[in-house]
């Protein structure tokens, strides 16, 4: 049954503080709860208390939520504390909780209060809203089972876009967004117990701050706690920057350098990734696959990895756009990885596009290091390895050298035409 605002004395002229009435409105009803055309602006944050109001779907029809609180503009709490499983499924989250939505709104901050906070929720899905001058955009805390994002704006917000803070949640789904000029990063999950990470099909660019270029950023960035970050696919997007001094478009980062197992069975496959200092920058991961990437202008590196295990690139492009002002790719740099393969990379015109140092069990195969502005394929102090299959041509003039290795053991070569 939907709920007519008027009779709880919302205004929805933007000048009014219609906070209390919608928070009424919201306790005092149950099931949809629709926004009709207008602007409400908020004192205070709407709490949505799922065990209360049943079943909810949140919707507007050209409504736009002002928030002038420090508190979230909706804050959806449920009671669900199990895993995703049907057994774990209380009978009282299934009759009034499932599938929380909220839809068709437009949420704009004072970038002090979230746009959006989800927690102990299961199923909510997140759809068509578009959230802009927040602290957080959407945030995910605590605990949440089975989270869908699909077709969002996340606009210009003053910390992250898309947070998943320190949250116990396994299965979370983001497609179809633009997730842009966000402060703090556009997807980051920090800490906290996550499986089943798919973000597929958006758009990811600019994330960071304007006014501190030394801030570290990501478009995607992943920091690992004591349990971990693993089983994702990042695939089929757009993710770009500009070069900041510790930023990376795509940022994977487990606990430490003596534990690799809290990051990782993760791919980064099939998207356009440009322009930060770093396309994907991993850190202290294990079970990685970089798959038919398009890397543009990574400033200091395309790929950068250190001290991981179980790594496979395959199919990278490593070019610039001619459009641009032209910037020689970074290439790719390997340190203290083990167990890694590198296959049908084609590099154009980089700064020393293959560097491995203390590396253990690699294999460069089927690839092409074209007009390299320097050394192609550089290696230090490794160990098993095998380069082979692979072409150098150089009609620029530029490469220095096609092959290097020192202080290294058990290398073979075969079959490379330099």
């Amino acid at each position: 049954m939907e709920t007519e605002l008027s009779t709880f004395g919302v205004v929805g002229d933007g000048i009014a503080d219609d906070a209390p009435a919608l928070q009424r409105a919201l306790d005092e009803t149950s099931g949809t709860f629709t926004f009709p055309p207008g602007a409400y602006r908020l004192g205070h944050g709407l709490k949505v208390r799922l065990d209360q109001r049943g079943q909810t779907h949140l919707r507007g029809s050209g409504a736009r939520l002002l928030n002038e609180s420090t508190d979230p503009a909706l804050h959806v709490v449920g009671t669900h504390q199990g895993s995703a499983s049907p057994a774990e499924l209380t009978a009282e989250v299934a009759a009034s909780e499932l599938m929380p939505t909220v839809c068709d709104l437009e949420i704009v901050g004072t970038q002090s209060g979230d746009g959006i906070r989800l927690e102990h929720t299961y199923k909510a899905v997140v759809s068509r809203v578009a959230v802009r001058d927040c602290r957080h955009g959407l945030h995910i805390p605590n605990h949440n089972r089975n989270v869908i994002i699909a077709d969002c704006h996340v606009y210009h917000n003053y910390g992250v876009g898309v947070f998943l803070d320190d949250v116990n949640l396994h299965q979370i789904n983001i497609h179809g967004c633009h997730i842009s000029y966000n402060y703090g990063g556009g997807i980051k999950i920090l800490q906290g117990n996550v499986r089943n990470v798919q973000i597929v099909g958006n758009d990811i660019e600019y994330n960071r701050n304007p006014d501190d270029d030394a801030q570290p950023t990501g478009d995607v960035w992943f920091v690992a706690g004591p349990i971990g970050i693993r089983e994702g696919a990042i695939c089929g997007n757009t993710i770009q920057g500009v070069p900041t001094a510790d930023g990376a478009n795509v940022r994977l980062e487990g606990l430490g350098p003596d534990n690799w197992l809290k990051v990782g069975l993760l791919t980064v496959s099939g998207n356009l990734i440009t322009s930060q200092r770093f396309n994907i920058l991993c850190r202290y991961a294990r079970g990685i696959a970089l798959g038919d990437n398009l890397h543009i202008s990574g400033h200091e590196r395309n790929i950068h990895i250190e001290d991981c295990e179980q790594v496979s690139i395959a199919g990278a492009i490593l070019d610039n756009n001619p459009d641009y002002q032209p910037t020689a790719p970074g290439g790719i740099e390997l340190q203290r990885v083990h167990g890694c393969t590198v296959t049908g990379v084609v590099a154009e015109n980089c700064r020393d596009a293959l560097r491995a140092h203390d590396c253990t069990g690699l294999c460069i195969t089927g690839c092409c290091f074209r007009n390299t502005r320097g050394e192609a394929v550089s290696l230090l102090n490794c160990t098993d390895v095998a380069v082979t299959g692979c072409v150098f041509p150089d009609t620029a003039g530029t490469m220095t050298q096609s092959f290097k290795h020192s202080a290294c053991e058990r290398v073979r070569t075969a079959g490379n035409v330099i």
